[in-house]
C-alpha cells in the first residue's frame, strides 16, 4: 500500500466511516500546494491537522529514499521517531 492508503485507513479509524479517496487526496494535496505556491509572507504559516503533517513528513522521507536509494542518519532517526509516535501513519519501513 502507498502512503495515501495509510492516510485513508487513518481517516476511517478517526471518523468511523471515512471519506472518499478523492476528498482526502484533495485535502492532502491542497495543503502541499498551498505551501508550494504561497506568494506572500502572510501565507508562510497555515493550519494543518497533525495527522496530515505527520503523513506529509513521512511521505517526504519515503520519497527521498525512493529517489536516492539511501537516507541520512538524521532522516532515519526522524522517521523512526515518527513511527514510534504515529505507528498508524508511518507503516512503511525505510530499509
Amino acid at each position: 500500500p502507498c502512503m495515501m492508503d495509510h492516510i485513508i485507513d487513518l481517516n476511517k479509524h478517526l471518523t468511523g466511516t471515512g471519506r472518499e479517496f478523492k476528498v482526502v487526496n484533495e485535502e492532502v494535496n491542497g495543503i502541499r500546494n498551498s505551501m508550494k505556491h504561497a506568494k506572500n509572507s502572510a501565507e508562510d504559516e497555515l493550519e494543518v491537522e497533525p495527522e496530515h503533517a505527520v503523513a506529509m513528513l513521512a511521505r517526504a522521507v519515503v520519497n527521498y529514499v525512493s529517489l536516492e536509494e539511501s537516507t541520512t542518519p538524521l532522516m532515519h532517526r526522524f522517521y523512526e521517531h515518527l513511527q514510534l509516535l504515529h505507528p498508524d501513519i508511518c507503516l512503511k519501513p525505510l530499509d
